[in-house]
């Protein structure tokens, strides 16, 4: 999993929140992007996906799960943080809303 962490640009009108990437995956065509909700104390997955799924967290908390070699491991992710959430391809994952509803916004180079 990497998480990307913005850089915060002040503004009187309203801070802009820059994301530097050093892989170009947003120039692989995405063709589909996606609010999912999450309701509290509800799981969502277990998810396989062939591709990367770039997953940001856009009200709330989200708790993702994601199996790496028989290794489970739990991050929670909060919507002020304004991370981007990358999963690589392969990896079965599934996340959850601990606390309250929440919403994560997903993007794929895949019709979904």
């Amino acid at each position: 999993m990497k998480i990307i962490n913005p850089i915060k640009i002040k503004n009187y009108k309203g801070n802009i929140f820059k994301y530097s990437l050093k892989e170009i995956f947003f120039k692989k065509k995405i063709r589909d992007f996606y609010f999912t909700e999450i309701k509290k104390n509800f799981i969502k997955g277990w998810k396989l996906k062939d591709r990367e799924t770039v997953l940001i967290v856009i009200s709330g908390e989200v708790k993702i799960e994601i199996i790496e070699k028989n290794i489970r491991l739990i991050r929670l992710f909060k919507s002020k943080d304004k991370q981007i959430i990358i999963i690589p391809k392969k990896k079965k994952f599934r996340f959850s809303a601990p606390h309250k509803k929440s919403q994560l916004l997903s993007f794929l180079n895949e019709i979904y």
